[in-house]
């Protein structure tokens, strides 16, 4: 084996050295980024226990406020943040009021046309 061919086989353990390091770093942010992600959920995904509009309307500036502060204005995902705390209010404001989503009509009776 000459000096050149020991150099070349030196330069590629280095260098499949440092992309395994790479590889392994990578793998460890991405297992801390889905620790952090399992242990703070986003606001959108948080179950809402409210009950009357006062609680939905707290819930609703505290959803926003998370979304801003997490993301940046400029992020595409900010607007999806924020969209998902209007429809969990829309949510918690049906739960609030259980009438609201039964619509027109409740308690009648259908007319059936049968036997007529």
């Amino acid at each position: 084996m000459d000096l050149r061919e020991a150099m070349t086989r030196e330069a590629v353990t280095a260098v499949a050295s440092t992309a395994m390091r790479k590889r392994s770093a990578i793998e460890a942010l991405a297992v801390a980024l889905l620790l952090l992600m399992a242990l703070f959920p986003s606001p959108v995904l948080a179950q809402n226990g409210a009950a009357g509009p006062e609680p939905c309307a707290r819930q609703l500036d505290t959803c926003r406020s998370e979304c801003r502060a997490r993301i940046f204005a400029v992020d595409p995902r900010r607007d999806v943040c924020l969209k998902g705390c209007s429809d969990t209010e829309v949510k918690c404001t049906q739960a609030a009021d259980p009438r609201a989503q039964l619509g027109a009509g409740v308690g009648s009776r259908p007319v059936s046309t049968q036997g007529r």
